[in-house]
């Protein structure tokens, strides 16, 4: 997995990620299964798809998720979900779309929209993405694409934009334009939704659930005492109706989830804080993977790019080099 975050103020967008990449391998445990025995003595496993487990078999550092996708106009991306297609990773192939786009652009003039880019590098996507499942024989609930947010400026924009691409589900959404600030995330988020909006996803649908069973108890014990109600009206005299009892039970409470976010002027955001947000909110969610039970899927180095009207930039970013010189006799 992976933690993505952007950030979008007035002056620029912020682009974090971490730097861990993952195998997962969808897996069934027999022994959460009824295991039957056959007469030769052998064992059979009668199983659903849905039994199959997606399990993290192996994780290593060092992976780069953000990468530049048009100098000109700026834009760049972070990416999330698949890690590789036709045996080529994001970062790779982002090069190549970067590269075919610069020379196009060469020979035209014409405005760009952070858009044009967005829906280009879909397209170029989505071919991939076609050929890699062309010949699998995965099934189609267990395949996966990447995800990314892509956002800059636009040639002509005075405020940076940031949008949400699925290269599954073929889909480009704007989440932050037009001098509208905010904050989005992707892939692994739990923690960071946690401090943002007070719950994540996970303890919404648990909740919901919870609520969702409650009211079918409660109109169900709704509709039986007024049942009752009513089938005592016609069947108790006049002067037995002050001891009949007619309290309805009290409807369960809907919990208020928006009041419980982090209230931050994202567009007021001065660029250093906006900087310093995105590189805790991916540190928190790496401390979350790093700390938790399990394979870290989140972690490694903090990687922070900013994306100004004038270029896009990675931040402290170490230099390649090389340190094993060799054994001294």
């Amino acid at each position: 997995m992976t933690i993505n975050v952007g950030i979008v103020t007035a002056e620029a967008l912020v682009l974090g990620c971490d730097s861990i990449a993952s195998i997962t391998e969808h897996l069934l445990d027999p022994f959460r299964q009824d295991v039957t025995e056959n007469a030769d003595g052998s064992m059979r496993i009668d199983f659903d798809m849905d039994d199959l487990v997606p399990t993290v078999t192996g994780a290593w550092g060092g992976v780069t998720k953000m990468f530049e996708l048009s100098q000109s106009p700026p834009v760049a991306a972070v990416t999330a979900g698949l890690a590789k297609l036709n045996g080529l990773n994001m970062s790779s192939l982002a090069s190549e779309f970067a590269a075919t786009r610069h020379a196009q652009q060469a020979t035209h003039s014409a405005p760009v929209t952070v858009e044009d880019v967005a829906t280009s590098f879909l397209r170029f996507m989505r071919t991939r993405y076609e050929q890699h499942y062309a010949d699998s024989p995965l099934p189609e609930q267990f395949r996966d694409g990447p995800e990314f947010l892509i956002g800059g400026f636009g040639t002509a924009d005075a405020f940076p934009s940031l949008y949400r691409v699925s290269v599954q589900e073929d889909s480009c959404h704007l989440e932050y334009g037009g001098g509208e600030g905010g904050v989005t995330w992707g892939g692994e988020s739990d923690a960071v939704e946690r401090l943002l909006r007070g719950y994540d996803e996970e303890i919404r649908f648990k909740v919901d659930a919870l609520y969702t069973g409650t009211m079918r108890i409660y109109k169900a014990e709704v509709i039986q005492a007024a049942t009752q109600l009513l089938n005592s009206f016609s069947a108790q005299p006049g002067d037995a109706m002050e001891s009949l009892q007619t309290r309805l039970p009290k409807p369960p409470v809907i919990f208020p989830w928006a009041a419980e976010k982090l209230e931050i002027r994202y567009a007021d955001l001065p660029l250093q804080d906006a900087v310093d947000l995105v590189a805790f909110l991916v540190t928190l969610q790496s401390a979350r993977a790093k700390f938790g039970s399990g394979v870290a899927t989140v972690g490694g180095s903090t990687h922070v790019g900013v994306i100004t009207k004038q270029r896009f930039e990675m931040l402290e970013e170490p230099q390649l080099k090389h340190t094993h010189t060799g054994f001294t006799s």
